[in-house]
């Protein structure tokens, strides 16, 4: 479901240098941070129990310290996370890429669902969850646009999964020989 995420004056990310202005941000929900923290502390819990044998490291409450510190930095690293857009550019935390100039688009599988990862003709790499993308339909719409238009004007790698779960419009006035489809 999308859980509108209003603009914060003065906390919005900058739009990468020699863009347009930001026009859609999407940020990482506290729920989702929690949920992430919590999956993380259970894990290193029971891992902990599993190697050890069992429960008598809990009676060493200095190393709980370590481990909620770790969780913390988890937890402040994962409400960081953005995406943002402007008319020609996705953005996140790590990156940004040109969505009209894009020269490679994966649609990959990961433990924590599906990513996109896209790479644009100057090098720059983005990748993202696809639920954060279409989970904000204003910022899908900025970025699918970008990619038909790359799709339509230039020569970009695809994967086969990409086109078989995103609904791409298929451009049949390439010369033979250039169906990129197939390329992994």
């Amino acid at each position: 479901m999308y859980e509108y995420t209003p603009h914060r004056p003065g906390r919005d990310p900058e739009p990468p240098a020699g863009q347009g202005p930001l026009l859609e941000c999407h940020y990482t929900s506290p729920h989702v941070a929690l949920v992430a923290t919590g999956i993380s502390a259970v894990v290193i819990f029971l891992g902990t129990a599993l190697a050890t044998g069992g429960f008598d490291f809990v009676t060493y409450w200095y190393l709980d310290l370590f481990v909620l510190a770790g969780l913390a930095l988890l937890y402040r690293s994962t409400r960081r996370d953005y995406l943002a857009a402007g008319a020609e550019w996705l953005q996140t935390r790590r990156g940004w890429v040109n969505t009209y100039k894009l020269a490679k688009v994966k649609y990959l599988s990961v433990p924590a669902g599906f990513i996109v990862r896209l790479a644009d003709n100057d090098g720059r790499v983005v990748a993202c969850s696809i639920y954060d993308l279409q989970g904000n339909p204003a910022l899908w719409d900025l970025v699918y646009n970008g990619l038909c238009h790359s799709l339509a004007n230039h020569e970009v790698q695809t994967n086969w999964v990409l086109r078989r779960h995103l609904p791409l419009p298929t451009f049949t006035d390439k010369p033979p020989g250039q169906n990129n489809e197939r390329q992994n």
